[in-house]
Protein backbone atom coordinates (compact mmCIF):
# COMPACT_ATOMS: atom_id res chain seq x y z
CA UNK A 1 0.00 0.00 0.00
CA UNK A 2 1.16 3.38 -1.08
CA UNK A 3 2.86 5.59 1.95
CA UNK A 4 0.05 8.26 0.54
CA UNK A 5 -3.04 6.26 1.24
CA UNK A 6 -1.56 4.85 4.28
CA UNK A 7 -1.64 8.70 5.30
CA UNK A 8 -5.39 9.39 4.20
CA UNK A 9 -6.45 6.20 6.19
CA UNK A 10 -4.98 7.10 9.26
CA UNK A 11 -6.02 11.49 8.95
CA UNK A 12 -9.64 9.59 8.34
CA UNK A 13 -10.01 7.40 11.11
CA UNK A 14 -8.11 10.08 13.64
CA UNK A 15 -10.72 12.62 12.69
CA UNK A 16 -14.16 10.50 12.55
CA UNK A 17 -13.30 8.66 16.28
CA UNK A 18 -12.31 12.04 17.59
CA UNK A 19 -15.81 13.83 15.97
CA UNK A 20 -17.77 11.25 17.10
CA UNK A 21 -16.60 11.50 20.55
CA UNK A 22 -17.39 14.89 21.31
CA UNK A 23 -19.07 16.36 18.48
CA UNK A 24 -21.07 19.15 20.56
CA UNK A 25 -17.44 20.17 21.79
CA UNK A 26 -16.44 21.20 18.37
CA UNK A 27 -14.72 24.45 17.88
CA UNK A 28 -13.27 26.63 14.71
CA UNK A 29 -11.13 28.79 14.30
CA UNK A 30 -8.73 30.68 10.85
CA UNK A 31 -5.43 31.14 10.95
CA UNK A 32 -2.47 32.80 8.49
CA UNK A 33 0.90 34.32 8.93
CA UNK A 34 4.26 33.69 7.28
CA UNK A 35 6.48 30.91 6.20
CA UNK A 36 10.32 31.01 5.96
CA UNK A 37 10.55 27.76 3.67
CA UNK A 38 13.73 25.94 2.19
CA UNK A 39 14.58 22.73 1.26
CA UNK A 40 16.51 20.29 3.59
CA UNK A 41 18.63 17.02 1.74
CA UNK A 42 21.44 15.66 0.64
CA UNK A 43 21.17 17.10 -2.88
CA UNK A 44 19.92 20.44 -2.03
CA UNK A 45 23.70 22.04 -3.22
CA UNK A 46 24.31 23.47 -6.44
CA UNK A 47 28.27 23.02 -8.18
CA UNK A 48 29.12 26.05 -10.12
CA UNK A 49 30.74 24.36 -12.83
CA UNK A 50 33.56 26.49 -13.43
CA UNK A 51 34.87 27.41 -9.99
CA UNK A 52 33.77 23.90 -7.98
CA UNK A 53 31.78 26.19 -5.62
CA UNK A 54 29.22 24.91 -3.64
CA UNK A 55 25.78 27.18 -3.77
CA UNK A 56 23.34 26.10 -0.74
CA UNK A 57 20.16 27.10 -0.60
CA UNK A 58 18.23 30.31 1.04
CA UNK A 59 15.42 30.43 2.41
CA UNK A 60 12.23 31.75 0.91
CA UNK A 61 9.44 34.07 2.33
CA UNK A 62 6.24 32.76 1.73
CA UNK A 63 2.58 32.84 3.27
CA UNK A 64 0.50 30.16 5.19
CA UNK A 65 -3.46 30.69 5.27
CA UNK A 66 -6.25 27.85 6.16
CA UNK A 67 -8.70 27.05 8.72
CA UNK A 68 -9.06 24.57 11.55
CA UNK A 69 -11.04 22.53 13.70
CA UNK A 70 -10.55 21.48 17.33
CA UNK A 71 -11.75 18.80 18.80
CA UNK A 72 -11.47 18.00 22.53
CA UNK A 73 -11.02 14.74 24.14
CA UNK A 74 -10.68 15.74 27.53
CA UNK A 75 -9.76 19.09 29.28
CA UNK A 76 -6.76 19.37 27.98
CA UNK A 77 -5.73 16.73 24.84
CA UNK A 78 -7.90 17.51 21.92
CA UNK A 79 -7.37 16.65 17.81
CA UNK A 80 -7.29 19.18 15.41
CA UNK A 81 -7.39 18.49 11.75
CA UNK A 82 -6.27 21.48 9.90
CA UNK A 83 -6.55 22.85 6.01
CA UNK A 84 -3.91 25.33 4.79
CA UNK A 85 -2.97 26.49 1.61
CA UNK A 86 0.91 27.16 2.41
CA UNK A 87 3.72 28.78 -0.01
CA UNK A 88 7.29 26.81 0.40
CA UNK A 89 10.01 26.11 -2.15
CA UNK A 90 13.95 28.11 -1.70
CA UNK A 91 16.03 29.86 -3.66
CA UNK A 92 19.61 30.19 -5.29
CA UNK A 93 21.56 33.15 -5.78
CA UNK A 94 25.06 34.12 -6.76
CA UNK A 95 27.15 37.05 -8.13
CA UNK A 96 30.03 36.47 -10.63
CA UNK A 97 32.36 37.98 -13.10
CA UNK A 98 31.95 37.40 -16.50
CA UNK A 99 34.15 39.44 -19.29
CA UNK A 100 34.82 42.06 -16.30
CA UNK A 101 30.78 42.47 -15.76
CA UNK A 102 29.65 41.62 -12.68
CA UNK A 103 26.53 39.88 -12.95
CA UNK A 104 23.66 38.85 -10.23
CA UNK A 105 22.12 35.77 -10.86
CA UNK A 106 18.66 34.29 -8.21
CA UNK A 107 16.73 30.84 -9.18
CA UNK A 108 13.91 31.22 -6.87
CA UNK A 109 11.76 27.56 -7.18
CA UNK A 110 8.43 28.49 -5.71
CA UNK A 111 5.92 25.66 -4.65
CA UNK A 112 2.29 26.04 -3.98
CA UNK A 113 0.67 23.40 -1.60
CA UNK A 114 -2.62 22.64 0.47
CA UNK A 115 -1.42 20.89 3.19
CA UNK A 116 -3.92 18.78 5.50
CA UNK A 117 -2.38 18.19 9.22
CA UNK A 118 -3.73 16.35 11.46
CA UNK A 119 -2.32 17.17 15.05
CA UNK A 120 -2.50 16.05 18.73
CA UNK A 121 -2.72 18.90 20.44
CA UNK A 122 -1.76 19.26 24.68
CA UNK A 123 -2.52 22.54 26.50
CA UNK A 124 -1.57 23.90 29.86
CA UNK A 125 -4.68 25.80 30.86
CA UNK A 126 -3.52 28.72 32.97
CA UNK A 127 -6.23 31.68 33.92
CA UNK A 128 -5.82 34.01 31.03
CA UNK A 129 -4.27 32.26 28.42
CA UNK A 130 -3.76 28.53 27.22
CA UNK A 131 0.23 27.66 26.24
CA UNK A 132 -0.24 24.02 24.17
CA UNK A 133 2.11 22.19 21.98
CA UNK A 134 1.33 20.04 18.92
CA UNK A 135 2.80 17.66 16.60
CA UNK A 136 1.18 15.04 13.70
CA UNK A 137 1.58 13.59 10.41
CA UNK A 138 0.73 15.89 7.28
CA UNK A 139 0.06 14.94 3.87
CA UNK A 140 0.15 17.78 1.00
CA UNK A 141 -1.24 18.17 -2.18
CA UNK A 142 0.96 19.69 -4.64
CA UNK A 143 -0.85 22.87 -6.37
CA UNK A 144 1.96 24.18 -8.67
CA UNK A 145 5.66 24.59 -9.09
CA UNK A 146 7.49 27.28 -10.70
CA UNK A 147 10.93 28.05 -11.25
CA UNK A 148 11.60 31.88 -11.74
CA UNK A 149 15.26 33.22 -12.70
CA UNK A 150 16.20 36.29 -12.39
CA UNK A 151 19.78 37.93 -14.19
CA UNK A 152 20.92 41.27 -13.10
CA UNK A 153 24.04 43.50 -14.99
CA UNK A 154 24.90 46.98 -15.84
CA UNK A 155 21.52 47.97 -14.59
CA UNK A 156 19.52 45.93 -16.80
CA UNK A 157 17.47 42.97 -15.52
CA UNK A 158 16.20 40.50 -17.49
CA UNK A 159 13.71 37.46 -15.88
CA UNK A 160 12.33 34.45 -16.81
CA UNK A 161 10.19 31.29 -15.79
CA UNK A 162 9.50 27.96 -16.34
CA UNK A 163 6.89 25.21 -15.37
CA UNK A 164 8.19 22.77 -13.38
CA UNK A 165 5.14 20.59 -11.62
CA UNK A 166 6.20 17.66 -14.25
CA UNK A 167 9.33 16.93 -11.41
CA UNK A 168 7.73 17.62 -8.48
CA UNK A 169 5.76 14.78 -6.36
CA UNK A 170 1.99 15.45 -6.57
CA UNK A 171 1.83 14.41 -2.56
CA UNK A 172 4.17 15.50 0.45
CA UNK A 173 4.08 13.66 3.63
CA UNK A 174 5.72 15.41 6.50
CA UNK A 175 5.38 16.02 10.38
CA UNK A 176 4.82 18.73 11.95
CA UNK A 177 5.63 19.99 15.83
CA UNK A 178 4.77 23.53 16.92
CA UNK A 179 3.19 25.32 20.18
CA UNK A 180 1.52 28.28 20.78
CA UNK A 181 -0.46 30.64 22.99
CA UNK A 182 -4.21 30.63 22.67
CA UNK A 183 -5.27 34.63 24.29
CA UNK A 184 -8.61 35.15 25.76
CA UNK A 185 -11.00 36.99 22.97
CA UNK A 186 -10.49 33.89 20.73
CA UNK A 187 -6.96 34.93 19.17
CA UNK A 188 -4.04 32.81 19.44
CA UNK A 189 0.16 32.86 18.23
CA UNK A 190 1.64 29.82 16.65
CA UNK A 191 5.05 28.61 15.48
CA UNK A 192 5.54 25.34 14.12
CA UNK A 193 8.05 23.70 11.99
CA UNK A 194 7.03 21.49 8.88
CA UNK A 195 9.29 18.43 7.42
CA UNK A 196 8.90 16.12 4.79
CA UNK A 197 9.64 12.96 5.68
CA UNK A 198 10.61 11.67 1.90
CA UNK A 199 11.71 13.76 -1.46
CA UNK A 200 9.38 16.08 -3.25
CA UNK A 201 11.93 15.50 -6.46
CA UNK A 202 10.11 13.60 -9.48
CA UNK A 203 13.13 12.89 -11.61
CA UNK A 204 12.76 12.92 -15.54
CA UNK A 205 12.63 9.41 -17.23
CA UNK A 206 16.40 7.91 -17.41
CA UNK A 207 17.71 10.66 -14.20
CA UNK A 208 18.05 9.48 -10.77
CA UNK A 209 15.77 10.43 -7.97
CA UNK A 210 17.65 13.27 -5.80
CA UNK A 211 17.59 13.75 -2.03
CA UNK A 212 15.24 17.06 -1.57
CA UNK A 213 12.59 17.98 1.28
CA UNK A 214 10.78 20.66 1.95
CA UNK A 215 11.60 22.42 5.61
CA UNK A 216 9.39 24.89 6.52
CA UNK A 217 8.99 27.52 9.91
CA UNK A 218 5.55 29.26 10.35
CA UNK A 219 4.50 32.43 12.11
CA UNK A 220 1.25 32.20 12.13
CA UNK A 221 -2.04 33.89 14.18
CA UNK A 222 -5.21 32.76 14.14
CA UNK A 223 -9.06 33.29 15.55
CA UNK A 224 -10.77 31.01 17.50
CA UNK A 225 -14.78 31.44 16.94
Amino acid sequence: MKKTTVFILVFTVIFMAALSARANDVTFGIRGGLNIANFTGDDTEVVDDDTGEKISTESLLGMAIGGYLNIPISETFSIQPELIYSQKGAKYSQTYTFQGMEIEYEAAFKLDYLDIPVLAKISFPSGSSTPYLYFGPSIGMNLSAKLEVEVTSGGITLSDSADMKDYVKSTDTGIVVGGGIQLTGGLSLDARYTVSLSTIDEPAEGFDEGDIKNSVVSILAGYRF
